[in-house]
């Protein structure tokens, strides 16, 4: 199950993880991390005037924050982070 869930990551949250992936066609699990790998906001999110306010699990085993919610901080010019357990 990794990187998806991490050891804290109680059993029935992993049990809702795999179902929702076996439910999945192997297709549409492709195409969502195509998609994902290859999109690029940078651009756009540097154009954000206005106020936001980014919320983001501190925990978060599939997307850490230092990789996804820190480096879109840095990008839009009037955000905060607020990150949760």
């Amino acid at each position: 199950m990794e990187p998806f869930v991490t050891p804290e990551t109680p059993p029935g949250l992993r049990a809702w993880v795999r179902d929702m992936a076996l439910r999945s066609s192997l297709q549409a699990l492709l195409d969502g991390r195509r998609t994902l790998a290859a999109a690029d906001m940078r651009a756009e999110l540097r154009r954000i005037g206005v106020p936001a306010l980014l919320i983001h699990g501190a925990r978060d085993a599939t997307s850490p924050p230092a990789l996804t919610a820190e480096p879109t901080l840095a990008l839009l010019p009037r955000a905060r982070l607020s990150l949760y357990e």
